[in-house]
């Protein structure tokens, strides 16, 4: 019976021997099998993160995308906010997605690369710019916008730009056609001619035109300045030896102070001045106010010049023969007669324009200049 009992126990020790043994070389295979390429993968993750260590950033949103997740708006799409976001087949950012395809007028964009047109406007594709498209400008040289304008002065100057070679330009005064230009030159400076200004404020634009194109330039104002002269007329005999010169001068000021010039003079050689004319108001300036002048019998020549807040406007010159006559009336000895008085008196009388002070001198037998024989320089008139 014992031994029995002790064959049992010893199968029964042989039986979990065999199971232990089995035990074992299932964990052998299994380690072969598993561990062993977990240990090389870490190694690998170690020796990937010892380069990443070396780069000092990494787009993950491309790195994504270059697998085709992350950001998707459907099923295969890539949202983008910018061109650099798309790549491969596609490169165009279009409604905010990456596309094959660019966008059309109305579609999002985030580059001009994005649209079909080549022009993004304000995130959406717009239509093409034109390329050479037909425009026109018209700028005004002068007179300047608030300018004073003096009479003599006529030119009316301006620009004319844009893609022709020349238009059609036209001038308008005060609102009104003056003058036209069939053949105005492309970006150059033109010049209209015109002299029926209105005294005070008037107004001029430009208008332009081809066959398809008409624009007008800003309207500028100016201030006509002008002298009127009364007299002496231009080309009149003036018989008075201080003639009184009567003009007027009409502007934007309301005094101004005038110059008169005679005979060429210039500058501070003027012949007599007011500063205080009133705007357009006749007014007469005498020459050498309170003395007698010295203009001598002939032709003379003259300008009146006025001036206000440093602008001047001039007269044109103006012409006149001063023609004021002296009259000497001998009464003895007569013509052709006999003396017996060995000292004869020379009786005589004058008439002219001056009251008093005349100087009268007496000559004989040819003689001249300095060489009289007798003077009076208090002669009194008639």
């Amino acid at each position: 019976m014992f031994l029995k009992r002790g064959q049992g126990a010893f199968e029964y020790i042989l039986l979990v021997g065999g199971v232990l043994l089995i035990v074992v070389i299932v964990n052998v295979i299994l380690k072969s099998l598993i561990f062993a390429p977990a240990v090389s993968n870490v190694n690998g993750s170690a020796s990937i993160l010892n380069s990443l260590s070396n780069v000092s950033s990494v787009n993950l949103t491309a790195y994504a995308n270059s697998f085709g997740g992350g950001g998707s708006t459907g099923s295969g799409s890539v949202s983008c906010s910018s061109d650099a976001q798309c790549s491969g087949s596609t490169p165009y950012c279009v409604n905010s997605t990456c596309s094959s395809s660019q966008g059309g007028v109305g579609d999002g964009c985030s580059s001009n690369y994005d649209c079909l047109s080549g022009n993004c406007t304000g995130g959406f594709c717009a239509a093409a710019t034109p390329v050479n498209a037909a425009w026109l400008s018209v700028s005004l040289v002068s007179p300047l916008n608030n300018s004073l304008m003096n009479v003599n002065y006529y030119g009316f100057i301006f620009i004319a730009s844009g893609s022709s070679s020349s238009y059609n330009c036209s001038l308008y005064v005060n609102g009104v056609l003056e003058a036209f230009n069939s053949s105005t030159l492309n970006n150059t400076q033109t010049s209209f001619s015109y002299s029926s200004l209105n005294s005070g404020v008037n107004s001029w634009s430009v208008t332009c035109s081809n066959s398809s194109l008409s624009n007008s330039s800003q309207t500028f104002y100016f201030t006509q300045s002008s002298i009127s002269v009364f007299s002496p007329a231009n080309n009149s005999v003036s018989t008075n030896p201080n003639p009184g010169f009567n003009f007027s001068v009409a502007g934007s000021s309301s005094t101004y102070a005038c110059y008169i010039y005679m005979d060429g003079r210039t500058g501070g050689n003027y012949h007599a001045y007011n500063t205080s004319v009133l705007n357009n108001t006749p007014t007469t300036q005498l020459l050498f106010p309170g003395s007698t002048p010295n203009i001598g019998n002939g032709l003379h020549n003259y300008t009146i010049n006025c001036q206000s807040n440093g602008q001047w406007v001039n007269s044109s010159v103006l012409y006149f023969n001063q023609a004021f006559q002296i009259l000497v009336n001998p009464l003895t000895p007569a013509s052709n007669s006999v003396s017996t008085n060995p000292n004869p008196g020379f009786n005589f009388s004058v008439t002219g324009p001056y009251a008093n002070g005349y100087k009268c001198y007496i000559y004989m037998d040819g003689r001249t200049g300095s060489n009289y024989h007798a003077y009076n320089t208090t002669v009194l008139n008639n």
